[in-house]
């Protein structure tokens, strides 16, 4: 007499199998912005990061028994992360960022530096910068610890003023010196 296989997946109730489908869309649903913004800025693409965002979607519905109240939004933050690491790079389009200029708007000139930033301080700054994520989180997220943290988004900060600042300085026609001190701009003065 032969033991019988047991099945790969257990068998769920319908009602069981609901319940887990109105749980995961109450915990991972409201977090898939926050997904696709990351995947976005860690790719610079958008199909590459929508392709990640349902990858993503794929694992986590997998894991979704899994899912508490807290953390849930850096779990798949995590998980976005480490896809688009380890996302073939022949899938993905050229990660060469627009390089800022002079003639483009203030909004174009940010996303352009920000995309110009090694995928390491981007990641962190994206993180803390666009999803409000405290540092502790993206310690987690990024699986460091806090004060690599904080010593990244010092780096990703400087050098977006870095890149900034060349803007301006090509924008304005002054010299270097005069527009880092202020000098040819109107002063704000209340008298």
């Amino acid at each position: 007499m032969s033991n019988p296989v047991p099945p790969a997946f257990p068998a769920r109730s319908a009602a069981s199998a609901q319940q887990s489908a109105r749980r995961f869309e109450r915990l991972a649903l409201p977090h898939l912005d926050a997904a696709y913004n990351l995947a976005r800025w860690m790719t610079l693409d958008d199909g590459t990061a929508g392709a990640v965002v349902l990858d993503l979607l794929t694992h986590a519905v997998c894991s979704s028994d899994g899912l508490c109240d807290e953390g849930t939004r850096a779990w798949l933050l995590h998980i976005v992360r480490n896809k688009c690491a380890s996302w073939p790079k022949t899938r993905t389009v050229s990660n060469q960022a627009p390089a800022p200029s002079a003639g483009k708007t203030r909004k174009e000139q940010i996303n352009a530096a920000l995309s110009g930033l090694p995928v390491l301080y981007r990641e962190v700054l994206v993180l803390r910068e666009l999803e409000d994520l405290s540092y502790s989180d993206i310690a987690r997220i990024v699986e460091v610890p806090v004060e690599t943290v904080m010593s990244r988004l010092a780096r990703a900060r400087v050098s977006m003023q870095a890149v900034l600042h060349h803007v301006s300085v090509a924008k304005t026609g002054l010299p270097r010196a005069q527009v880092h001190r202020g000098i040819g701009r109107q002063p704000n003065r209340k008298w």
